[in-house]
């Protein structure tokens, strides 16, 4: 989720800039043009380009690249939690891995109709930087393999946390912000095991 924190800032400032021209633009009076109902022109209710109506292009893309690089995240995790299973040798890894494989499945599995509903394609694979992590952990065994993977899980999941943390104040669509105020405790949950079960092997 390396682009996640970048892409916020992107859609903070969007956000801003669409609110100031949307009050703007409520002051000034239209010519040659009459409101209906609650008020909308025809040029607000042409303003969203895919996924759900309201949304401009440029926030639809940024909640794009959200959903895409969380849900990247969440098969690393997943993946990573099966490879742990197979290579550590603490129980207590492997138990972690195994609650890695669950609410990661879990959370990606709904993440999956969130991106439905916005008309967003997630990814099948996980990226190059996370393959590489995974390539680099199927090397290791034993207690050299807790001892990496633990560190990646306590690394990972801080910024995880951070980056939703963030998401949740400056993500407006209604569906995705539920399900990301619904997973950040899950992810400080294993921010807080993940750091424990680190320093139990150590």
């Amino acid at each position: 989720m390396k682009k996640i924190s970048f892409l916020l800032m992107l859609l903070s400032i969007t956000v801003y800039f669409s609110a100031c021209s949307n009050r703007m633009g409520s002051d000034r009076t239209t010519s040659g043009r009459t409101t209906t109902g609650g008020g909308n022109t025809g040029d607000e209710t042409g303003s969203s380009t895919g996924g759900r109506t309201g949304s401009s292009s440029s926030e639809m893309n940024m909640r794009a690249e959200f959903v895409k690089d969380a849900a990247d995240g969440g098969m690393a995790e997943v993946q990573l939690g099966n490879l742990a299973l197979q290579k550590a040798s603490s129980q207590s890894v492997k138990d972690f891995a195994q609650m890695m494989i669950t609410d990661h499945s879990k959370a990606n599995d709904e993440l999956k109709d969130v991106a439905s509903g916005d008309n967003i394609t997630i990814p099948s694979s996980v990226s190059s930087d996370h393959q590489d992590d995974i390539d680099k952990l199927s090397n290791l065994s034993g207690t050299d393999f807790d001892k990496a993977y633990m560190d990646l899980m306590v690394k990972d999941h801080q910024k995880d946390v951070d980056t939703f943390e963030e998401a949740s104040k400056n993500v407006t669509d209604p569906q995705l912000k539920s399900w990301i105020d619904k997973t950040l405790p899950t992810l400080r949950h294993h921010l807080e095991v993940a750091k424990t079960t680190r320093d139990q092997i150590k």
